[in-house]
């Protein structure tokens, strides 16, 4: 049985799951892990992750498996299109059961409610890996990025915006670049959270 403890598990089911310390921290371990992928090949050893997609994927499927099997852990590819999920057999019972026998649960939903349902009924972390509201990993893989082009960035303020599935957070951003201060992605995110804000 995979969960054996009694604490609530943490999801990543948005950006703002995290703290903006707990978001300094994942990008600082990802750094390392790309620096030094050697010092991870046991950091996974002998966990099962289950991969849930309803909808079909190939980067988040590829780079999820391939991952986390190359820092020891096995993961296990879940094709709802065939199976009881949804139907037959309820979310509730989908995340009972899973939690059961791995130790994470990665999952790509149609919809943001099946999601949450998902990470409520689980006892294991539940990772969003995209639904109708979100991509949290495709942010934080952004934000990523932004640090290893040199760019220095501070993040004031993150709160839910209705602006699309590639960013669920309106995300008031300062830029410095070189003693420069950029607004350009503080400007171009409220633009786009005003439009879409009034488009609802």
């Amino acid at each position: 049985m995979a969960s054996t403890n009694n604490k609530s598990p943490r999801h990543l089911l948005t950006v703002s799951s995290f703290t903006k310390e707990e978001h300094e921290l994942v990008l600082a371990t990802a750094a390392d892990i790309k620096a030094c992928p050697s010092k991870y090949h046991n950091a996974c050893l002998r966990m099962v992750m289950l991969l849930i997609f309803q909808k079909p994927s190939l980067r988040t499927h590829v780079s999820f498996e391939a991952g986390f099997a190359k820092m020891g852990g096995h993961a296990i590819y879940y094709s709802t299109v065939n199976s009881p999920m949804g139907s037959k057999e309820t979310i509730h019972d989908t995340a009972k059961c899973a939690s059961r026998f791995v130790e994470i649960i990665g999952a790509r939903l149609k919809k943001k409610s099946e999601m949450h349902s998902l990470a409520k009924h689980a006892t294991v972390p539940t990772i969003n890996m995209l639904d109708d509201w979100g991509h949290p990993c495709q942010i934080l893989a952004d934000f990523l990025t932004i640090k290893e082009k040199k760019v220095t960035y501070l993040i004031f303020d993150l709160a839910i915006s209705p602006m699309s599935r590639y960013c669920d957070i309106f995300l008031t951003a300062t830029i410095v670049q070189h003693g420069r201060l950029f607004f350009i992605l503080f400007y171009f995110l409220l633009f786009c959270s005003f439009f879409i804000y009034v488009s609802f």
